[in-house]
């Protein structure tokens, strides 16, 4: 069974998913028209919603909580 996922606002779920892509926090900020700063705590925010330290371990905890699209394409 799934944990629960933590309830993420919709910006945090934009973050995430440029986190499921790879992006650095300049490539988020521009793609979101948001600050790099903002971009850092919003990711900041997503790390500790998870409890994770790295964007990898985010990624991976965001795709088992089923907050990602497990992408197959690799």
């Amino acid at each position: 069974s799934r944990l629960p996922a933590p309830d993420l606002t919709q910006r945090e779920r934009d973050v995430l998913a440029c986190l499921g892509r790879g992006l650095a926090p300049k490539a988020m900020s521009r793609v979101l028209g948001i600050s790099v700063n903002t971009c850092r705590g919003y990711v900041k925010s997503l790390f500790t919603k998870l409890g994770v330290n790295s964007q990898l371990e985010a990624v991976v905890k965001a795709q088992e909580l089923g907050l990602l699209e497990v992408r197959e394409d690799r």
